[in-house]
């Protein structure tokens, strides 16, 4: 059979058996034609869906949560985000870590702070809605220490051209694009921040 998105649940269950090891599909009793859809040119054999956790909908939902800023995995081969060099003609950031300009107080600033339970309140926001409604929202979080990637930022500054956060950065943003893309309506997503630690 097929849903909404048009692609077959054999199909899916297949692409999840080759490529569920490396997916993190959290409390999964929801939709199994969702799976495919948001898997479906989304996966790859680089494991980089390790650094997201993603928690499905319901069917009927058109909302979306995010929670980029609450990850806790630092990991040693990606270099720390820094204060990127300033551009005074230009004004404009170079985020390399080899930039040969200036750094400038109060320009070109990275937040490295993780926010504080933010993907905690998210979770319960998700469950509160589902309660109320009786539809699920969509949750996505981004599992990489914000010191490593910052998935709330344009990619130069979020990921400062480290090709693993940047493959990160792409499968964060890559989930939530294929959410919308098979909603039944168009509707809201919310990002959730709070108190930096």
């Amino acid at each position: 059979s097929t849903g909404s998105s048009g692609i077959n649940a054999e199909y899916g269950d297949k692409f999840y058996r080759q490529f569920g090891s490396s997916l993190r599909i959290m409390k999964l009793p929801i939709l199994p034609l969702l799976l495919p859809a948001i898997v479906l040119g989304c996966a790859s054999r680089d494991n980089y869906f390790k650094f997201v956790d993603y928690y499905p909908g319901s069917q009927d939902t058109n909302i979306i949560l995010s929670a980029p800023h609450d990850g806790w995995v630092k990991l040693e081969s990606i270099p720390d985000r820094r204060q990127g060099c300033y551009d005074k003609v230009t004004s404009t950031c170079d985020w390399k870590h080899d930039c040969p300009g200036e750094h400038v107080s109060g320009k070109c600033n990275a937040v490295t702070n993780s926010d504080l339970h933010s993907s905690v309140m998210a979770k319960q926001m998700r469950k509160t809605i589902s309660e109320l409604t009786g539809k699920t929202p969509h949750l996505v979080v981004s599992r990489l220490h914000r010191s490593k990637l910052d998935p709330n930022r344009f990619i130069d500054d979020a990921a400062q051209y480290d090709s693993t956060a940047e493959r990160a950065y792409n499968t964060f943003h890559g989930i939530i694009k294929r959410v919308h893309n098979i909603l039944a309506a168009r509707g809201p997503q919310f990002t959730l921040t709070s108190t930096d630690t």
